[in-house]
């Protein structure tokens, strides 16, 4: 066993034990007997334990007994010489200098004094050219940064660095002895700047806790208006306190001490909890770990929606309005799966469009002048979204469930959370949105009018959002894939290397996609039919056979709905799954959209007398006449206020692209919207990453390994539904 070489009067401070500065007392065979500081008693310390502490970087030895220094000195021995000031680390070196090349020489003269004043002289003559240039630059550094840091312009005034001088005899002997009693350590030498001064209070303090003092009002008037609820300005409680101080007649200190005061009494957090809030707070003063990249793709996928600041006009330059954006992406690879443009708030709709254009096969042959691809579809995995009702409503609940998709809705108000759709809106609206005419950011009432000057049609944006995903970002290196792949990769790249190696889930045929991802009701079975929202669903065959069914006539069904093609419904039948059940008036509403039936509603009901139904032959005339306005709105036959309203809610259902195989949607055509800059009512701005675990993570298992029997697959989801909505009503 190696001996530490250790001397009688030595202090050690050993982290692993409870009573951790001792003094060395007496050498033993295996060891030491040592005495805690502060105590009488005694302990042995063996050499093995200090071996194993001083291995485990949890020993520290200083030559000198601590506990008969002052605690000035015994903090600074214990402190590390890096922690300190720079001018008190450069002071330090200058004493360092001299007491070194005292005790060299201390030994050749008769007394200590003649030998300091010596070497006083000596050391200064040889150093002071050197001292005073690092004094310089020092003092040139730090007017650099207070100016950078307040954002003043520098000038050429000369600046006044400290000014040097060679120590007397007396003030070099202190130094001397100070440093051979701890040791010649040089952390003896280092000067306390911060305890130099008079710490008694220069105003006087009541000692009546109902009297205030000049120190009391400050904190009262710092806390109250400062950080209170107005957060007025310093100044502005400086002012309200000189002017207290003078009312009753109690001395009050300058503007510079005002803020001092406020400085050593509240910390920058603390003062940025009371005058921004919490979150604030947290997100300024805080550090966030970078979680790690998925493995597989679409084994994470984050959605959100976003309200373009970007107008749009139609074929004849009349404004539409701002459209909506739903973007999906994938965090292992980063690249963009699944979007959706409308004119309408988000709802269940919306998701239930973008899964649908994530699931499947990208068809772009609208698109012209596309250099790449767009490979990227699949079902993912995890699909986390922030806490809008869309997301934590049971239709989309029931369709994660029916999809084998795990919904993550995270906490609210942190955005950082799901940080790459995020970045991916700003990235949009930096690299493309806000460089077109028409641009919100740029509107100003007296220079830029956003509307007047928009020429962006929808057709042209969906092509540049297009052309920049493919084209632009999924080409364009993402650092985020660095850490992962150890190299420059970019979203395309990073896609087809780990689809090759993984692999995507599969997802059901397109019709059951928007099927399944239906929103849903319950509602019982009458004697006419189903009805929902005004609409009346009748299959004769199909409903009687239920109604004979136990409990049949008494039950409530569970029911599936398309909002964008009210023609028929979906009912959940034990056993068999979902059967399909038609519009009794399937040539009014076949590819009919919720929001067209309300117009037809609305425009039938300004014609019909008052308070009596509408009948359907009042419905068909109120459809024809709405597609007539409609129809002269897109060509610019009409400039009626009325016709742009009617014609806003037009487009709606259709997927940002053509899905195969899914033919229930309709041409898309852009309609003008009534407002110029529509309102963002619902616009989702909390974002999160928080990763929550499944409850049965053995569904983990076989997530990533596609069916072998797609129709097999869709039975048993539906069995699953069955059961799941048992289960519920239970």
């Amino acid at each position: 066993m190696t001996r530490m070489n250790l001397k009688v009067g030595d202090s050690l401070l050993l982290e692993n034990r409870s009573t951790s500065l001792v003094s060395v007392i007496q050498r033993l065979r295996t060891g030491w007997l040592v005495k805690p500081h502060g105590s009488d008693a005694t302990e042995v310390i063996e050499d093995s334990d200090l071996a194993i502490a001083y291995n485990q970087h949890q020993l520290r030895h200083f030559p000198c007994d601590l506990e008969a220094h002052s605690a000035s000195l015994v903090r600074k021995l214990k402190s590390t010489f890096d922690a300190w000031p720079a001018d008190c680390k450069r002071e330090c070196l200058r004493r360092l200098a001299y007491v070194q090349a005292l005790d060299r020489v201390k030994d050749e003269h008769s007394n200590l004094l003649d030998a300091a004043n010596l070497i006083s002289a000596t050391i200064w003559e040889a150093n002071r050219a050197r001292w005073e240039q690092e004094e310089r630059d020092a003092a040139i550094a730090e007017r650099v940064t207070t100016r950078r840091r307040d954002g003043e312009a520098c000038d050429d005034d000369p600046v006044m660095p400290k000014a040097l001088k060679p120590p007397n005899s007396r003030t070099l002997t202190g130094w001397h002895k100070i440093w051979e009693q701890s040791g010649r350590s040089e952390l003896a030498l280092l000067p306390d700047y911060a305890g130099r001064g008079n710490r008694t209070p220069r105003y006087p303090v009541s000692l009546d806790d109902t009297k205030p003092d000049t120190y009391s009002l400050m904190e009262k008037f710092i806390s109250d208006f400062h950080m209170g609820f107005l957060k007025r300005n310093l100044e502005v409680a400086y002012d309200l306190y000189k002017a207290e101080c003078m009312n009753s007649d109690i001395p009050f200190v300058s503007s510079r001490t005002f803020r001092r005061f406020k400085k050593r009494r509240f910390s920058d957090y603390e003062t940025c909890v009371r005058r921004e809030g919490k979150k604030a707070a947290y997100l300024k003063f805080s550090v966030f770990e970078t979680r790690e990249i998925p493995d597989r793709p679409l084994e994470e996928v984050e959605i959100d929606h976003c309200l373009v600041d970007l107008i749009l006009v139609d074929s004849n330059k009349r404004v539409i309005g701002r459209p909506w954006i739903t973007v999906m992406i994938d965090r292992s690879t980063r690249c963009i799966v699944g979007i959706h443009v409308s004119f309408m708030s988000p709802s269940h709709l919306t998701i239930q469009r973008v899964l649908a254009h994530t699931m499947y096969e990208k068809d772009l042959s609208e698109f012209t002048n596309l250099q790449n691809e767009w490979p990227c579809y699949g079902l993912p995995e995890w699909l986390i979204s922030d806490r809008g009702k869309e997301f934590l409503s049971r239709s989309f609940r029931t369709s994660c469930l029916l999809l084998n998709i795990y919904p993550v809705a995270l906490p609210g108000r942190k955005p950082w959370l799901k940080g790459a759709v995020e970045r991916i809106f700003a990235t949009l609206h930096a690299q493309v949105f806000d460089l077109r005419e028409g641009s919100t950011k740029a509107w100003n009432a007296d220079t830029y009018n956003s509307a007047k000057r928009a020429t962006t049609t929808l057709a042209e944006f969906k092509q540049i959002l297009v052309e920049w995903i493919v084209d632009d970002y999924h080409q364009t290196p993402h650092p985020a894939l660095k850490r992962k792949f150890g190299r420059e990769t970019t979203p395309g790249e990073a896609w087809s290397t780990l689809n090759d190696r993984y692999g995507v889930r599969w997802a059901p045929d397109p019709q059951n996609a928007f099927r399944l991802t239906g929103e849903l009701f319950d509602r019982k079975i009458l004697p006419t039919g189903v009805s929902i929202k005004g609409c009346l669903y009748f299959d004769k065959a199909v409903l009687t056979r239920l109604l004979r069914m136990p409990d049949g006539h008494k039950k409530s069904w569970v029911f599936r709905r398309d909002r964008a093609d009210l023609g028929r419904i979906w009912v959940l039948v034990d056993g068999e799954g979902w059967v399909e059940i038609p519009n009794i008036d399937g040539d009014i509403f076949q590819g009919a959209s919720e929001q067209q039936f309300q117009l037809w509603k609305k425009q039938a009901k300004e014609t019909s007398p008052q308070n009596e139904a509408i009948t359907i032959g009042e419905l068909r005339a109120a459809k024809k006449r709405v597609e007539q306005i409609q129809a002269a709105a897109l060509t610019g036959k009409s400039r009626l206020k009325g016709a742009i309203r009617l014609a806003q809610f037009g487009y709606m259902g259709n997927v940002f692209s053509p899905v195969p195989g899914y033919e229930g949607g309709r041409t898309e055509t852009a309609l003008p919207a009534n407002d110029l800059l529509p309102t963002d009512h619902g616009e989702n701005q909390e974002h999160a990453v928080h990763q929550v675990a499944p409850e049965d993570s053995e569904h983990l298992g076989h997530i990533a390994k596609p069916p072998n029997d797609p129709l097999k697959f869709e039975d048993d989801v539906d069995l699953a539904a069955a059961e799941l909505l048992r289960e519920m009503r239970g």
